[in-house]
């Protein structure tokens, strides 16, 4: 498809990315402000997670800085936080299972 890929991960054999992707960085997805200079080293045109929630708020923190779509990042933290997303409902007047618990 013409697509270079570049992986980020702990660099461990759990990397799945780590011997299929074009590139590999061995920089924790939890390390924002590391993987944001990385990428604007490579200067990407988007990012994604491989269906890992724990990288939401990583990805929309690089896609902000780079103008990039994305959720924005305080939606992405929102979303990763129990606590944050039942005041987030109840801030707009949205039911949730949780308020009948």
């Amino acid at each position: 498809m013409g697509i270079e890929t570049h992986c980020f991960a702990w660099d461990n054999d759990l990397a799945v990315c780590k011997n299929i992707s074009d590139f590999f960085y061995p920089i924790s997805v939890l390390e924002k402000e590391q993987l944001l200079v990385k990428c604007k080293e490579i200067g990407i045109d988007g990012i994604t997670t491989i269906a890992t929630d724990i990288c939401g708020p990583t990805i929309a923190f690089i896609a902000e800085n780079l103008n990039l779509i994305s959720n924005t990042y305080k939606s992405s933290i929102i979303a990763t936080n129990k606590a944050k997303m039942r005041l987030a409902f109840e801030d707009a007047n949205v039911n949730s299972q949780n308020q009948f618990v």
